[in-house]
């Protein structure tokens, strides 16, 4: 244990600078720390967070005073989350009629894939960092800032947004790299999405704004539609037209090389010349 302690020290802990060693900083730190010991390292344990915390700062002297009051830098941790922005996504079929939702590892609560912003990262790079992380899915070259719903949390003014991602494939293979923290992942319908069930709690704020916004998108979509067919019936007239105008024109050029021809037919000259 010694050694897997002293790895993830030197993977974590020891090398952060003065800005990171600070209590609030600190524990995302060892939140990252505790989640890799148990995804790589030891999936086995039953340590507690708390537990984990205590056990990996204990050669360090630096942070006696964090580990003598543990319980309450980490109730001060959890609030200061509770503020830190949250960006993720949602994505949508090719229909537009469902939506990937995943749920947390005790099968309890859907939620869309999303996660706390890191230092010095942007909403859209950490909406496509969260959403790889979670589902597996790269949205990079299909996410855009400008399409997107949002919700601030009136208790603790906790901003959230989710960009909007269209046309996913749901044949493709979905599969979480946090695999404490993900329980499933799976396709719903959003006519199934019930604003009364608990299950469905953290999605409530985003269904009516969502439902809105897939409404335009399908009306945007017939608009297009109907606008290529009547362009192309458009372009059909003009090629119509265009076409009859080479047949009467190369029509009146037959015309006139026939026309001299008419003119000096023998019969009316054999005519003439019996007359006289």
């Amino acid at each position: 244990m010694d050694q897997t302690r002293e790895s993830l020290l030197c993977r974590f802990i020891v090398n952060l600078d003065q800005e990171e060693k600070k209590p609030d900083r600190l524990f995302f730190h060892l939140q990252n720390a505790y989640w890799y010991y148990l995804d790589f390292l030891n999936p086995e344990d039953k340590m507690s967070q708390t537990e984990f915390y205590s056990w990996l700062l204990n050669p360090l002297s630096e942070y006696n005073e964090i580990r003598g009051n543990l319980k309450h830098y980490l109730k001060q941790f959890k609030q200061y989350q509770k503020h830190i922005p949250l960006y993720g996504a949602i994505l949508l079929n090719e229909t537009l009629d469902c939506v990937l939702l995943v749920m947390n590892y005790n099968q309890t609560v859907y939620s869309f894939p999303k996660g706390k912003v890191n230092k010095n990262e942007s909403g859209v790079e950490c909406a496509i960092r969260e959403v790889w992380e979670e589902v597996g899915y790269d949205i990079s070259k299909k996410i855009s800032d400008k399409d997107y719903l949002e919700f601030v949390c009136e208790d603790t003014g906790q901003p959230q947004r989710m960009y909007i991602i269209c046309g996913v494939s749901e044949d493709h293979k979905f599969t979480t790299s946090t695999r404490y923290e993900i329980g499933s992942i799976q396709w719903v319908q959003i006519k199934d999405i019930q604003r009364g069930d608990s299950a469905y709690v953290y999605l409530n704020p985003f269904i009516q704004g969502l439902q809105k916004y897939i409404q335009h998108k399908k009306q945007l979509e017939k608009s297009k539609i109907k606008n290529t067919n009547q362009t192309n019936e458009s372009d059909l007239i003009s090629v119509m037209i265009e076409k009859t105008q080479e047949i009467l024109k190369s029509f009146k050029t037959q015309l006139k090389q026939e026309q001299p021809r008419q003119l000096q037919q023998p019969q009316f000259q054999q005519f003439k010349l019996i007359i006289a």
